[in-house]
């Protein structure tokens, strides 16, 4: 993690963009007194998981309210000592390094202790999925009955490889990968508040490349700042990422002829399809799923509708079925063309 994206990360709910659903549900759960003692926040890297843990530790330990609050002050010393990682109540752990059985019994002997200056004991493991069976297994009785005072957040990349049994005793929480415009609002909130001059087609082309991070999106900011005097033009992000910028391509009339006439080879079920295909994908892109594994599915299927048994292909080749039986229609492997 840069230093720049330590400086801007979200330091209360009111300050998390792109995770409103997670916001929402967490602030109402503290209002009615609902909180759990085991959570599980899920998502791609770099869509703030661990920085939401911290503020929900914010929430529930603040000194300058009278108790758990949605609206922690963010000033008084525990908030802060939370903020900056010094925090005797909140311990962060990293599953990657930390993950054998003996770390597990580290914990167990630690929790029965009472907090120190908050309300609540708070253990943040980041990468949890990477812990051993073993560890989970001797996670499990604390989950289960935790002390009044403990409280677990555990982040994940890879929800499914988290233990079934203990995704069922947390409450989880999939982060999405945030939209452009979201990325965009943090980049240009860091170059104002550090004085970089940034064009706002460069901001876009950074928060694009960052694929839905947003520490990605701001340690490529810092880069680029450097590398250019704090002065960043669309140009010298191409250069640092290696992106082509769509707007440098000028189309002829050469090329306009041939993208008609390539679309004009689909008829309209089978773009219909391919659109609700991408959705899906896309869908499951912002769910934190490998970006190229949905894509290639959905241009398979599009492409092989005969390999796809799902409903929705089924009434596409019906579809297709009912075209061919118009005059001069007929079938060529799935697309309908004149005869």
């Amino acid at each position: 993690m840069t230093a720049l994206y330590r400086k801007y990360r979200p330091q209360g709910f009111d300050e998390v963009v792109g995770q409103e659903a997670v916001v929402r549900t967490l602030q109402n759960a503290i209002e009615h007194d609902q909180v759990r003692q085991a959570y599980l926040f899920a998502g791609p890297r770099g869509t703030g998981k661990t920085s939401m843990a911290r503020i929900l530790a914010k929430a529930l330990n603040c000194a300058g309210t009278p108790g758990p609050s949605s609206e922690p002050d963010k000033t008084c010393p525990v908030c802060l000592a939370i903020a900056n990682g010094t925090s005797l109540d909140v311990v962060e752990m990293d599953a990657a390094s930390q993950r054998g059985i003996d770390d597990v019994r580290e914990i167990r002997e630690r929790v029965v202790l009472q907090p120190v200056e908050g309300r609540f004991k708070i253990y943040i493991l980041d990468e949890a999925h990477q812990l051993t069976d073993a560890a989970w297994q001797a996670l499990l009785k604390l989950i289960e009955e935790p002390p009044p005072h403990l409280v677990f957040v555990f982040c994940t990349t890879e929800l499914q490889k988290v233990l079934a049994t203990v995704r069922s005793r947390c409450q989880t929480f999939v982060f999405q990968r945030p939209r452009l415009p979201d990325v965009v609002t943090l980049l240009r909130r860091v170059a104002e508040g550090e004085g970089i001059q940034a064009q706002e087609s460069a901001l876009s082309l950074i928060a694009r490349s960052a694929r839905g991070s947003f520490r990605d999106a701001v340690s490529t900011l810092d880069q680029l700042a450097a590398a250019t005097n704090n002065s960043i033009d669309a140009q010298s992000v191409l250069q640092l990422v290696g992106a082509v910028d769509e707007e440098s391509l000028p189309v002829t009339e050469e090329v306009k002829e041939r993208l008609r006439e390539q679309a004009n080879q689909l008829p309209e079920p089978t773009v219909l399809r391919l659109i609700d295909l991408l959705a899906v994908a896309v869908d499951d892109i912002r769910q934190g799923a490998d970006p190229r594994l949905p894509l290639e599915l959905a241009l398979v299927k599009v492409t092989r509708p005969h390999a796809d048994l799902s409903r929705e292909s089924l009434a596409h080749r019906v579809e297709l079925l009912e075209e061919e039986q118009r005059p001069g229609g007929v079938v060529v492997d799935d697309r309908v063309a004149e005869a």
